[in-house]
């Protein structure tokens, strides 16, 4: 009869019985590891509002205007993420006229078409950017884009609010990114969060 392991023969386990770190437990440790390194940073806040739908010159209608909403206010709190913890970003939508005009369609519905003439994409924000009591940044713009069917690179199909959006990119960089009160959305600190 083979003789029992004793407690010290056990303690150190054969390469065949040691535990095997799966690869999902490596990249969660490794993002961990990269969270720690940021110090715990943690993201800006904001603040949203917008007009009634119904007042706005185009945001699509009933539920489609609804979606536009919820899109440019998920995309701006994907934007405030990119400022430091104590930073406060205040939105107010005015106005928003959606790229494209809407011509109904062969079955009775409602098409968006995109011509690149007269139905650019515009909204009219009006913004603060507080950290505490203070206020560094503050306005009133119109964002507009008159050659947005030719901008490069175009964004990938089915990407909702792709114009609209990108001309939110556009003024965080200029208005917030440049200004040095935030980091670049594509910054690696900024979209770990």
């Amino acid at each position: 009869m083979p003789p029992l392991p004793t407690r010290s023969s056990a303690a150190s386990p054969t390469p065949r019985q040691r535990p095997v770190r799966s690869r999902s437990a490596s990249v969660a440790a490794a993002v961990l590891g990269m969270l720690l390194a940021m110090g715990g940073a943690r993201a800006g806040s904001l603040d949203w509002r917008h007009a009634d739908p119904q007042q706005l010159s185009d945001a699509g209608r009933g539920a489609d205007a609804q979606r536009a909403l919820d899109t440019l206010r998920s995309h701006l709190q994907a934007l405030a993420a990119c400022l430091p913890e104590d930073r406060r970003l205040e939105v107010e939508l005015l106005d928003l006229d959606l790229a494209g005009r809407l011509e109904p369609g062969s079955q009775g519905e409602e098409l968006r078409v995109l011509r690149g003439g007269a139905d650019v994409p515009a909204l009219v924000l009006r913004y603060a950017l507080r950290d505490g009591g203070r206020t560094l940044a503050a306005g009133e713009e119109r964002l507009v884009d008159l050659d947005y069917l030719n901008r490069v690179p175009r964004p990938p199909p089915g990407t909702p609010l792709a114009y609209e959006t990108r001309l939110l990119d556009d003024w965080f960089a200029r208005r917030f990114v440049a200004a040095g009160f935030a980091r670049a959305p594509s910054s690696a600190a900024c979209s770990a969060r």
